[in-house]
């Protein structure tokens, strides 16, 4: 069991990422990561690099926890130094009210809940 949030959008990476950046990452997120330098609660970073290096995006896979904290470990340990990080992605968790927006501006990740009205 567990739940399951979808993501749809992507943050823009400017310049884009080389060829080994984007190995990297998507390296990255391939390996089951535990310690307390990483998000609690959370073993995989489901953001990839496209191919082009211009995105990140979610893989697709179900089960992602601790999103916002792997957007700014990614920034944080792999991007800051030489790239600028920008955009929306939203966000649909398995109950109807669970709906939210992470936000990337100048590589400062936020959240922010939908109001939702009936």
């Amino acid at each position: 069991m567990g739940y399951t949030t979808e993501f749809e959008g992507h943050v823009d990476i400017t310049p884009p990422l080389t060829a080994e950046e984007v190995a990297a990452i998507n390296k990255f997120g391939d390996e089951r990561h535990h310690g307390t330098e990483f998000p609690e609660g959370s073993f995989y970073c489901q953001w990839i690099a496209s191919e082009d290096g211009t995105l990140i995006e979610w893989d697709g896979n179900e089960k992602f926890y601790a999103a916002p904290e792997w957007m700014e470990y990614l920034i944080e340990h792999f991007l800051k130094d030489n790239h600028s990080v920008n955009g929306v992605i939203r966000a649909y968790g398995e109950e109807p009210d669970d709906l939210w927006t992470l936000t990337v501006c100048d590589n400062k990740v936020s959240t922010k809940e939908a109001e939702v009205q009936w």
